[in-house]
């Protein structure tokens, strides 16, 4: 069995790029406990498989978030409805540390969710 890369780049559909780097589950727990979303909009942190991810989003894929902003915003006026796009959420299960789970590129709530937000 071979030891995986510490680090692997690749380059996403839309023309990201996505750093991918390993550790000790430890380490990436430890790292956890930082506060990255003062600094970096897009680290996951995953301690269970010891890998710590880094998104560099590109033109592309900011601008298809924007799309998708517009789309849902018109979506909801046209049937009625508030809507609240969140880009910089981060969903995580109950009792996952801080700075670990998934973040989306653009989350929405619709009706009477999106007007119970106090954002």
């Amino acid at each position: 069995m071979s030891t995986p890369a510490p680090v692997t780049t690749h380059v996403g559909p839309l023309g990201s790029t996505v750093h991918i780097l390993r550790a000790d589950a430890g380490t990436v727990a430890e790292l956890a406990a930082v506060d990255w979303n003062r600094h970096f909009r897009r680290v996951c942190l995953d301690p269970v498989r010891g890998l710590i991810t880094l998104m560099a989003p590109s033109h592309l894929h900011e601008d298809l978030t924007k799309i998708f902003d517009d789309i849902v915003e018109t979506a909801a006026d046209g049937l009625g409805q508030l809507s609240k796009g969140l880009r910089s959420v981060r969903l995580r299960g109950r009792g996952e540390p801080p700075g670990t789970g998934m973040e989306p590129d653009c989350t929405f709530y619709v009706g009477k969710r999106a007007g119970s937000l106090n954002l």
